[in-house]
């Protein structure tokens, strides 16, 4: 009789061990909830400050700081940096859509938030970028395939070169229907290595010109 009251109580003892063991499992696991719920929270409200307008719905309000560029937007700049990390939106912590890996390319501002802005390449991709890997300093792409560069404005101008898809220009002298160019990137043929590597490309072949602009009178040909 002994022997099964002392059998009991420790079975009772046990019993008791077991449900203090997963009251205090289940308190733990309601505050690891808690957390979770609190960390969700914070990058919920993270995403309503950081995420660009497109993610929101609404525009940011451009805000003129320091690092600001310019007011005027929409506004062609080129990317000052041989790296440049592209993210979806204007946070340092949010992901990183894609890299240029190659400095003076053309690129279209669209928005400004704070001393990020939203650019656009000429191939229709875009992202966000701090104002700091922009430069004035202006550029545009040939944007059509054994492009031929001209000694002169006109079609029946001396054939300097053949320009591939893509390859860099810095304009020098715009006029309605042709620019002078000089080329900053390889990507030509015809052009001995000793050979000032200028000349007129038709104004249409070139993306990263205003309609009607002349950049020659234009002050973003500043070095910086």
């Amino acid at each position: 009789m002994r022997n099964f009251v002392i059998g009991a109580f420790a079975l009772a003892v046990l019993a008791v061990s077991v449900l203090a063991l997963g009251a205090a499992a289940i308190n733990a696991a309601r505050a690891q909830e808690q957390v979770q719920a609190q960390a969700q929270d914070q990058i919920q409200a993270q995403d309503q400050v950081t995420a660009p307008p497109t993610q929101r719905g609404t525009e940011p309000e451009p805000v003129e700081t320091g690092d600001s560029l310019d007011s005027a937007l929409p506004r062609y700049f080129s990317l000052r940096n041989e790296l440049t990390y592209v993210r979806v939106a204007p946070d340092l912590s949010r992901p990183v859509l894609f890299v240029y890996a190659r400095a003076r390319y053309p690129v279209l501002a669209l928005l400004q938030y704070e001393n990020w802005y939203r650019i656009r390449d000429f191939q229709g991709d875009e992202g966000w970028v701090r104002a700091a890997n922009l430069s004035r300093r202006r550029t545009a792409i040939v944007q059509v395939e054994d492009t031929l560069l001209f000694s002169e404005p006109g079609f029946t101008a001396q054939k300097r070169a053949r320009l591939v898809y893509g390859v860099v220009v810095r304009p020098l002298n715009c006029e309605p229907h042709w620019c002078k160019v000089r080329l900053i990137a390889e990507g030509h043929e015809g052009l001995p290595d000793d050979a000032p590597l200028e000349g007129w490309l038709p104004r249409e072949v070139l993306w990263g010109l205003h309609p009607g602009e002349n950049v020659a009178r234009s002050r973003v040909l500043s070095p910086n």
